[in-house]
């Protein structure tokens, strides 16, 4: 089982459209990355250093689309959405294409305390009019997302891992990126949608254990904006539809499908579980954090044996 950063292998494939297309822009507060340091060595006239200036970093950024270039912004996740909020706003009223890659979503800076935890930056998002937003789930998917909207003129944010991830044994097809989605298993018992790192933890869960394998659907929703209207042909398969999220629970990915449903009167129950909506002051641990918001291994196979058997 293979391991690696969602981060690199985004900005790889990134970095190998710029040396073909001078007119893509990498603008990075930030150089915590190994590719990143390949991207401003060969491509110096097409890095810009910031700084730690995420708002001024958007900035820039409206200008350089406004002169049609293809920009990519890169900082850690609490502080270029965050942070930036009314930059991105306002290139969105202008309906400027621009990619923002945002690491570290949840508790990716585990023991970094509350000031560097995103755990509401989906529902800052999906507040900007016109956004599309993609969750990275490990680098295969990093990589496939890349490759489709680098060409592709519109407004994205990329949520991605900071730590390396589990590569899953999948393998993408070109009708995933138009649904958005990507069906991992298969099951008629029991249908689970996340995305991000706890969809790798959910795969390794149920890859482990045969009964789960051969009876729960688990689906990769890296698009939960726009969803895919091809999914209520999924959803009303399942009397129960679980959903994991390391967003609190007052926005997360369970509010998002719960307005799908609702919008298409579709005939399922949506079961969210998110974090609690408190402030955790913890460094002992990204799965210390997530035990306390039961979303430990232990707790969410308790969770899906209560819907499955």
């Amino acid at each position: 089982m293979s391991y690696s950063f969602q981060r690199d292998s985004f900005i790889n494939e990134i970095y190998k459209e710029a040396q073909k297309n001078k007119n893509i822009y990498f603008l990075s507060a930030d150089f915590g990355a190994p590719s990143l340091d390949i991207f401003r060595k060969k491509l110096p006239k097409q890095f810009i250093h910031t700084g730690i200036s995420e708002q001024n970093t958007i900035d820039i950024a409206i200008g350089l689309s406004l002169k049609n270039k293809i920009v990519v912004n890169y900082a850690m996740a609490p502080f270029i959405l965050s942070r930036a909020w009314e930059q991105h706003k306002i290139s969105s009223v202008m309906k400027l294409p621009m990619i923002n890659l945002i690491p570290g979503i949840g508790y990716g800076y585990a023991n970094a305390g509350p000031t560097h935890y995103s755990n509401e930056d989906l529902g800052l998002a999906n507040l900007i009019v016109n956004s599309n937003i993609y969750t990275i789930s490990d680098s295969k998917s990093a990589s496939f997302v890349a490759k489709n909207i680098i060409k592709k003129k519109s407004l994205y944010f990329i949520r991605l891992d900071r730590e390396k991830n589990h590569n899953i044994d999948y393998t993408f097809k070109n009708r995933d990126m138009k649904n958005g989605y990507r069906v991992i298993f298969n099951g008629k018992k029991l249908c689970i949608i996340s995305h991000g790192f706890l969809l790798n933890k959910l795969w390794r869960i149920i890859n482990n254990n045969k009964y789960f394998r051969e009876n729960i659907t688990l689906i990769d929703l890296f698009r939960c904006k726009p969803i895919s209207k091809s999914l209520s042909i999924l959803l009303e398969e399942h009397f129960h539809t679980i959903v994991f999220d390391e967003q609190y629970e007052m926005f997360n990915l369970s509010t998002l499908l719960l307005s799908y449903v609702n919008k298409n009167n579709l005939n399922t129950r949506i079961v969210g579980n998110a974090l609690n909506e408190i402030i955790d002051f913890g460094n002992d641990g990204r799965e210390a954090l997530l035990e306390r918001n039961n979303l430990s291994d232990k707790k969410i196979i308790a969770k899906i044996e209560k819907f499955i058997w």
